[in-house]
């Protein structure tokens, strides 16, 4: 430069000048620093540096004997997660979202009881997951959100201590095994792995969000303890119409979230199927219009035994006041026999100005076999 030749690199844009330090080795790029004032502060610009001081401020946490780490970065691009995280004795709460994570051989979390992971990816062999887990032998809440799970070919959960298992739109795996004596609640949000469950005598409450079948009809069966399940209308639709979908005499609490207009033929052979249930959920966001007079007329035929002994709760969500939703409702308010409360969160679209007189006025008219029930009306 000295020399009257033409600094080009420097002219560049910060931009791509923080683009080319991000393919150096994060010391590389720190060193750069030192070519001039154009370049002093470029390095702390690229992925590489910030996940080098992300690494060194774990590092100090760690050394300073930090019980729980909740970690969040934006671009999961860039270098891999230290390894000093996967060997802390006193670490009980680790959350991490967004890294890259290659598991070392020795993982050693002896007091970890906590373990959420969204949107990470796992690199290298078939069995990173299965080394992170055996080094977690007092595991009770686990979290695998959106995580690439790449070459792994079988995810296996039997955790015993386990309690609390969510798995979330995961990828890359091609079978999983949920087998944990102790686990009392679970959340599937299934992908086209093959599921292997057993052994949930534990387990009271439960969500499961697929559409399969196959899948939902395996899991749906082994999940008689439940008090709580939270499931889809299309899915029990499916369920009752395969005939695959046995009684649940232990269910109080179903969510049934969305439930459409041509789901509510199936309603009582539903209930029919839960003749211990105490509170009702339905989500109606996407009910229009459909042969109300025909829902009317097969709904009112069957009286499940649920309506007159144990229902005393109903919670409606995403009322929009169709014809099609107050024949359902009007269904439940006439065979309820024991319904103390009834309640109406209206479609967001709908603020309370929003509501015609004449819709408020026709719910609170509805005869009701419970002299005791309540309606309530929200937003």
């Amino acid at each position: 430069i000295s020399c009257g030749i033409k600094d080009r690199l420097s002219a560049l844009p910060d931009a791509i000048l923080c683009h080319i330090l991000s393919f150096l080795p994060t010391k590389n790029a720190v060193v750069t620093s030192l070519l001039s004032t154009r370049w002093k502060y470029l390095y702390r610009c690229s992925n590489t540096y910030e996940y080098w001081i992300i690494n060194d401020w774990i590092c100090a946490a760690l050394c300073r004997n930090v019980q729980e780490l909740d970690i969040h970065v934006e671009h999961p691009a860039g270098d891999h997660l230290t390894g000093e995280i996967f060997r802390h004795e006193r670490l009980s709460s680790l959350k991490l979202r967004g890294f890259s994570v290659k598991v070392p051989e020795q993982v050693f979390l002896p007091n970890l009881k906590i373990l959420h992971l969204v949107y990470m990816t796992f690199l290298a062999d078939n069995y990173h997951m299965s080394k992170f887990l055996l080094g977690c032998p007092l595991l009770e809440d686990l979290k695998l959100t959106d995580c690439d799970l790449e070459n792994l070919e079988v995810l296996d959960l039997s955790i015993p201590s386990l309690k609390s298992l969510t798995l979330r739109d995961n990828y890359y795996i091609a079978t999983i095994i949920i087998s944990n004596p102790n686990l009392e609640y679970l959340m599937l949000h299934t992908s086209s792995a093959e599921h292997v469950v057993k052994n949930l005598k534990s387990l009271a409450s439960a969500e499961l969000l697929s559409d399969d079948l196959e899948i939902s009809s395996k899991l749906i069966n082994e999940l008689y303890n439940v008090s709580f399940l939270a499931i889809s209308g299309s899915c029990f639709k499916k369920l009752v119409a395969s005939g695959s979908l046995r009684k649940h005499q232990c269910l109080t609490h179903l969510d049934l979230s969305p439930f459409s207009e041509d789901e509510f033929r199936i309603l009582p052979r539903l209930l029919d199927g839960t003749p211990n249930l105490e509170q009702l959920t339905l989500g109606m966001a996407s009910i229009g219009e459909f042969e109300p007079q025909g829902i009317v007329s097969d709904l009112f035929e069957v009286k499940p035994l649920c309506l007159a002994q144990k229902l005393r709760k109903v919670d409606i969500f995403d009322f929009v006041d169709s014809e099609t939703q107050f024949n359902v409702v009007e269904y439940l308010l006439q065979h309820g026999a024991l319904l103390e409360l009834m309640s109406f969160q209206f479609e967001t679209t709908k603020t309370p100005e929003k509501w015609s007189f004449s819709m408020l006025r026709r719910l609170l008219m509805l005869p009701r076999c419970s002299k005791t029930c309540k309606i309530a009306l929200g937003e």
